[in-house]
């Protein structure tokens, strides 16, 4: 067993949020972003409406209690953001077995900067410190869906 989310990159400046939902539910970026982003980004909406809208289980953090990334799944993390100043990001980081990686949607898009757990030596590499957690997918959940990716894994 590894990691599970498949990386995807944002399409556009703001759509961060739907793209990491999009991974989490293993769908395509462009089918999360046509459910829920203008809805979203339009505000008045918080992280809670959106993961209940998209049905993803979930356990939520009070930032006060300074949750730690200890078990295994998917954290939906609040990060400040690398290409617009004075901006938010979102971006997931997935746990297994004591192992961390960042899946940040910046990644992959020309010139911008992104997060990672640890640097390679990749231009626009930025090292995760500061976060907030806003909510917590178990394994569980990232195994139903990617249950494909795990059959072609025992396939193989």
């Amino acid at each position: 067993m590894t990691f599970l989310i498949a990386h995807q990159t944002q399409p556009t400046m703001n759509t961060c949020f739907s793209t990491c939902l999009a991974m989490i539910k293993a769908e395509p970026a462009g089918c999360v972003i046509d459910q829920i982003h203008d809805w979203y980004f339009g505000g008045g909406v918080s992280t809670r409406e959106a993961l209940d809208r998209l049905q993803i289980p979930f356990k939520s953090f009070d930032t006060a209690d300074l949750p730690y990334f200890q078990n295994d799944g998917a954290y939906l993390v609040g990060v400040p953001s690398l290409n617009m100043p004075g901006g938010m990001h979102q971006i997931v980081v997935e746990c297994f077995e004591g192992s961390v990686t960042v899946l940040d949607p910046a990644a992959g898009v020309q010139g911008w900067k992104y997060y990672v757990a640890s640097l390679t030596g990749c231009a626009g590499q930025v090292k995760l410190y500061g976060y907030v957690v806003d909510a917590f997918v178990s394994r569980e959940y990232l195994e139903e869906r990617y249950a494909f990716k795990l059959s072609a894994r025992e396939s193989a």
